[in-house]
């Protein structure tokens, strides 16, 4: 008979460790806060998608009246047609039963998003799913979570043409202002995932208008329609043009025209060994950009393209405490605010500890002749500059639009920050040896 004394009994495998012990403790904390934070709201659009989809199995009509109020009361399905259906099994269960069953999934979305990003830091993992922005999909049962796994799975099997084409696709044909996200496979020249992305899109949408209640006119029509009334609100660069007295139509066209813009000045700040991360990252940025509505639970989407970035990504740290300052929960209360405002601002506070002391550790190990490295080119040194001086630029006029309505602030900085952290990203670095990226376990 084996001698399983020595191995640790029947099941060595199951062995924790130290290290195992805090993720597990770690993931446990951060589903059982979240859950009891997603008890405080009433799971206003996860409710929306599952009423949906009982109107699906009752053969009747999910969307709203074209042309009545409802259509952006806040309270009626306006995604494409097939999205209704995947959440049919939610139908066949109690509602109190599917919302716990829902929240359940988006954590762990999240947490399976981290983990294909490469981020294993359980305070850094605390830190981002604790975030108020994070908690407001929860509590609302947004699509984001969903939207956040298949961004991150695109980079991670970014060279597998068939998956990385339909995770794009799921994104695109959920939220088709992720369309930008094409032009990442196009420009990183991985044209079958495209053609994937694109067969995927188009027999998503195409389907839906053939067997659904709306013609591709009338998906557009409900889409208009929404954007023009709920347009003017949260965080979009459309709602802050809005706010500034220009039409809804030409608040829309400038957003379509800055995201371009955008997206055209990171291109040519990003550095060639950095080719890839850089259009992923610009190509997720263009897409809030270009979204005529954006809410506070879209901002984790900026995660998966900013842990791509090398020598960023421990920029990371800063959401989870900005979050708190930017929004709030519904029904936490000052205490509930400031209790997660500390908890996720000493998870932050411990990452960036533990960041330091491995940048000190990479540097004490890295001799000295490897810094002697060539000083930057004058190409270098002028897309530096170039990059500095277009964020310093923008934002000069963002703070010139905040002087004409002092509301303007959150929405504004909302945009300022999401368009600097894409170019100061992007700015090209000094050429100094690449070390481990901060990924240790707590």
């Amino acid at each position: 008979m084996r001698n399983t004394k020595a191995h640790g009994g029947l099941f060595p495998t199951l062995r924790l460790d130290k290290p195992r012990v805090r993720v597990i403790a770690s993931y446990l904390f951060v589903i059982i806060v979240a859950l009891f934070l997603a008890h405080l709201d009433n799971q206003a659009d996860f409710l929306v998608f599952r009423h949906a989809a009982s109107m699906d199995l009752a053969g009747k009509d999910p969307y709203p009246v074209l042309g009545s109020a409802s259509v952006y009361s806040g309270s009626s399905f306006v995604y494409p047609y097939l999205i209704s259906w995947l959440f049919v099994p939610f139908a066949a269960l109690p509602v109190w039963l599917a919302e716990e069953f829902f929240v359940v999934v988006s954590i762990v979305a999240y947490l399976l998003g981290l983990r294909m990003l490469g981020i294993k830091s359980n305070t850094l993992v605390i830190s981002l799913l604790l975030s108020s922005v994070s908690i407001i999909s929860f509590q609302m049962g947004t699509l984001n979570p969903l939207l956040f796994l298949a961004i991150a799975a695109t980079w991670k099997f970014r060279d597998n043409p068939t998956a990385s084409g339909i995770f794009v696709a799921i994104a695109v044909s959920a939220k088709l202002f992720l369309l930008p996200l094409g032009l990442f496979l196009v420009l990183t020249r991985r044209f079958r995932a495209f053609i994937t992305a694109s067969g995927f899109v188009g027999a998503i949408l195409g389907l839906g208008f053939l067997f659904g209640p709306l013609s591709a006119f009338g998906y557009f029509r409900l889409l208009m329609q929404l954007a023009r009334h709920e347009g003017s609100q949260g965080y979009s660069l459309a709602a802050l043009l809005s706010r500034l007295s220009i039409g809804s139509k030409p608040a829309m066209a400038l957003a379509v025209a800055s995201s371009a813009a955008i997206f055209f000045l990171a291109m040519t700040i990003i550095e060639p060994r950095r080719k890839q991360e850089g259009i992923f990252l610009a190509s997720v940025v263009s897409s809030l950009i270009i979204t005529p509505i954006m809410w506070a639970s879209y901002l984790p989407l900026l995660i998966p393209p900013m842990a791509t970035q090398e020598r960023r990504r421990n920029w990371l740290i800063f959401l989870g405490p900005a979050s708190w300052v930017l929004v709030t929960p519904d029904r936490l209360g000052a205490i509930g605010d400031a209790v997660a405002f500390v908890i996720v601002a000493a998870s932050s506070l411990l990452n960036w500890r533990q960041f330091r002391i491995e940048d000190k550790s990479a540097e004490v190990a890295l001799s000295t002749d490897l810094f002697e490295t060539i000083p930057p080119s004058r190409t270098t040194k002028t897309r530096r500059r170039a990059s500095y001086t277009l964020a310093i630029g923008y934002l000069a006029v963002a703070a010139d639009s905040l002087t004409h309505e002092i509301g303007l602030v959150p929405t504004a900085f909302v945009q300022i920050a999401i368009v600097l952290i894409c170019l100061l990203a992007l700015a090209p670095t000094q050429n100094s040896p690449k070390r481990p990226l901060s990924t240790s376990s707590q």
